[in-house]
């Protein structure tokens, strides 16, 4: 069953994003959503397929790891500061983070929450879905695993994404 993780196609047209589609589809309105952190860009994949009233489905993320899907509504635009979003004023019916938050600091946080509310239009909608943790607790670090994991390359480290949230949806089940 592990094994599934590694194969591309079982993968982003698997069990992760319908979840994600099947927990938050009612609450995502178009034409124009986008998802920031989209990771493989297949949660909009999914939407664009299950919901044909999105008529364009954006993704950005630090990390250029999309996959091109056929349906041309399905797009990605890499985010170049971490504290910054590459879209327009007012642009986006629905903004989504899922599972992202969490992995930025403060701060950054902070100034992604306003580049949300500059991008949706009036009336649209921020849509979040996010692990659980406590700011109070203080968890440890094994440095060297980190180190390991820097010295991984592109592909390697896009297994290692991919396998967590493989992971993490079948916990949710």
């Amino acid at each position: 069953e592990i094994g599934r993780v590694y194969n591309t196609r079982t993968y982003r047209e698997g069990e992760a994003p319908g979840f994600k589609v099947k927990m938050l589809g009612r609450h995502l309105k178009g034409p124009v959503v986008i998802d920031i952190g989209c990771g493989d860009n297949a949660f909009l994949a999914r939407i664009a397929r299950d919901k044909p009233e999105i008529k364009e489905a954006i993704g950005s993320d630090s990390i250029d790891q999309h996959i091109q899907f056929a349906d041309p509504r399905v797009k990605f635009r890499q985010q170049l500061k971490e504290d910054k979003v590459p879209f327009g004023d007012g642009i986006a019916d629905t903004v989504t983070t899922l599972f992202m938050l969490h992995h930025a600091p403060v701060k950054v946080r902070e100034s992604l929450l306003k580049e949300v509310y500059r991008i949706l239009k009036p009336g649209g909608r921020f849509v979040v879905l996010e692990d659980t943790f406590s700011d109070t607790l203080k968890p440890t670090y094994d440095t060297d695993l980190i180190q390991r994991f820097l010295r991984l390359d592109k592909e390697q480290r896009y297994m290692v994404f991919r396998f967590a949230d493989w992971y993490n949806n079948r916990l949710i089940k």
